[in-house]
């Protein structure tokens, strides 16, 4: 699979933006190879005993060591074209070759996940081959959903659940209802990778064509739209599930954690204070002074957060679209601020406040003592990290 990714690129493509970001994205979300993450699962539906996982542990690295293979002779067919690109200043001609190499390249890694689970398959007992359809259901939500074309779409609850250490078999009404999204959703990703690869072949025939293209794309932002909500609608039905309150308010900031990653993962101001309130030679003064800060603080990101997150959904929905606002990207957002850019700026103003007050309270040396800041995934270069929001890590595996 992969489509969807591609297509995704041939948005960015049409813009006109650096070229050397088409070459980033195709290899970015184009890329079929099994995770690690991924592998632990299967190994977890088939229930595969230690030679079993042995062996397919080894087919995992060969696949991997094959994708990335591939992957080097698809960045090299890239460089090619961007130094042709830049010898002529024919920027187009490069446009139009990019959709080949990355059609080429999906269609090879296509046929080595065939492979792995083709040979995953003959390591099965009969009781394992009867399973086999869930890994099935697995595999396609990975790929389908790893790349959210709508906030929300690429929330996978039967991932969400086991992430919150939610022991969905001990409640046989969450189990049905767990079982119940599956398929649901299932059924709509059967069709979602063949819609992906039609809008594909559309955005193409569309010469580049940033109406013809959106056009194209139009049925698979619509499909990701009905994904979200049944994840939705199982993301409520589940949370109304679970007794703890502690446990549900883990499994409902997983799922924002995973709509809204900027927004929701833990900030660099929410990881210095749990590492403050550690230290061992804090005063009573300084104990209850960072705890009311901690706690004011939580109070205060979760109006912003949210605010945040409403202002993404609505910047979408008024663009049309995932691909629509990721096309529109560099473009000037108009006379004033968007509200989005104002409820984010909100919060990195609340985090630099807290900041300055919890360096306040502490002395030099346990100040010393605090974990160093790291620049945002993905930079400004790319979108001030809007890739993020739909699905991409950068720097490493998904599964980190």
């Amino acid at each position: 699979m992969g489509g969807v990714a591609c297509v995704a690129t041939l948005g960015v493509a049409a813009t006109g933006a650096h070229a050397q970001m088409g070459m980033m994205m195709q290899g970015q979300g184009g890329d079929t190879s099994i995770t690690r993450k991924g592998f632990e699962a299967y190994v977890r539906i088939l229930g595969l005993d230690a030679d079993q996982k042995e062996v397919a542990k080894d087919l995992m690295d060969g696949n991997r060591a094959a994708n990335k293979s591939l992957m080097e002779d698809m960045q090299a067919k890239m460089r090619q074209l961007g130094e042709k690109a830049r010898e002529s200043g024919d920027w187009q001609a490069m446009q139009k070759d990019m959709p080949a190499i990355a059609t080429e390249f999906a269609e090879k890694g296509e046929k080595l996940q065939t492979q792995f689970f083709d040979d995953l398959k003959g390591l099965l007992n009969e009781q394992q081959m009867e399973k086999f359809p869930a890994v099935e259901r697995h595999r396609r939500r990975e790929l389908s959903m790893r790349f959210g074309l709508a906030f929300g779409a690429n929330t996978d609850v039967v991932e969400v659940v086991r992430l919150a250490k939610i022991d969905a078999d001990t409640n046989e009404e969450m189990k049905t209802a767990i079982e119940r999204y599956e398929l649901d959703l299932d059924s709509i990703l059967k069709g979602y990778e063949k819609l992906a690869k039609d809008s594909q072949k559309g955005a193409m025939e569309g010469g580049f064509d940033p109406e013809k293209i959106e056009a194209a794309l139009k049925p698979l932002t619509d499909a990701a739209k009905q994904i979200r909500e049944i994840n939705r609608a199982a993301v409520k039905r589940v949370a109304g599930l679970i007794a703890d309150e502690q446990k549900r308010a883990a499994f409902e900031l997983e799922v924002k954690r995973i709509e809204f990653p900027r927004i929701y993962r833990e900030a660099h101001v929410q990881k210095s204070l749990a590492a403050a309130l550690k230290l061992a030679d804090l005063d009573e003064s300084q104990k209850s002074q960072l705890t009311s800060v901690k706690e004011q603080y939580e109070r205060d990101a979760a109006s912003v957060n949210e605010r945040w997150a409403k202002a993404l959904e609505d910047k979408e929905e008024k663009a049309g679209g995932r691909i629509k606002m990721l096309m529109n990207m560099w473009q000037p957002e108009g006379e004033g601020e968007s509200e989005s850019t104002k409820a984010k700026k909100a919060r990195n103003e609340l985090d630099e406040n807290v900041a300055k007050r919890l360096e306040s309270i502490l002395k030099e040396e346990q100040r010393a003592q605090l974990p160093q800041k790291r620049p945002e995934k993905g930079g400004n270069m790319w979108g001030g990290g809007m890739f993020e929001d739909f699905g991409w890590e950068f720097g490493g595996e998904e599964e980190k």
